[in-house]
């Protein structure tokens, strides 16, 4: 699904909570997949990975009702932290 697909649907409050859970778990188990220290290519792979992913689940979520992703930080070691919204 293109992101402008994404721009014109409104997902539930229920659909936008598994979205985010969706996209968490995605960007988990990439970066759980290798347990030994990882090269700096796939460090890099991966961290642009969850940027590009929290952004578009930010974008998608922008204009949601319900919920919303006011912002996130990636960190070293790579973990992604999320800051939602729910609206009334």
């Amino acid at each position: 699904m293109s992101s402008g697909a994404w721009a014109q649907e409104t997902l539930s409050r229920e659909q936008a909570l598994a979205e985010i859970a969706r996209v968490m778990s995605e960007i988990e188990k990439e970066n759980a997949s290798d347990l030994r220290p990882q090269s700096s290519w796939l460090y890099r792979f991966n961290f642009d990975s969850a940027l590009r992913k929290a952004t578009a689940l930010k974008d998608r979520l922008a204009s949601n009702p319900y919920v919303r992703v006011r912002g996130f930080s990636i960190g070293v070691p790579l973990g992604l932290t999320l800051e939602v919204e729910f609206k009334e």
